[in-house]
């Protein structure tokens, strides 16, 4: 009698969640949900670890803070150490 065993094909479909890895560490440090509207892909952060924020340039994490400005503005601050070392974005709602 011969056995045969099916290989199982690798996922071609990239939705759903992803970990987020930090480059240096190899640290997990985040969630993002792939997912298909309107026929785009398209991402969103699940969960971040808490009070960091991820340079997706540098793979690099930092400290933030963030505050909502008014409904449709969100001021984000990344720093090392202390908030006086950093920088702060304003992110507009496309919504």
């Amino acid at each position: 009698m011969t056995t045969v065993r099916a290989l199982a094909a690798p996922p071609t479909d990239p939705t759903g969640l992803w970990q987020l890895y930090d480059d240096k560490t190899g640290r997990p440090n985040g969630v993002v949900r792939l997912y298909v509207e309107d026929g785009t892909l398209r991402g969103r952060i699940e969960r971040l670890r808490p009070g960091t924020i991820l340079d997706p340039d540098s793979g690099d994490t930092y400290r933030c803070t963030s505050k909502i400005v008014d409904g449709n503005t969100l001021d984000v601050r990344g720093y090392v150490g202390i908030s006086l070392f950093g920088r702060t974005q304003q992110w507009k709602r496309t919504n």
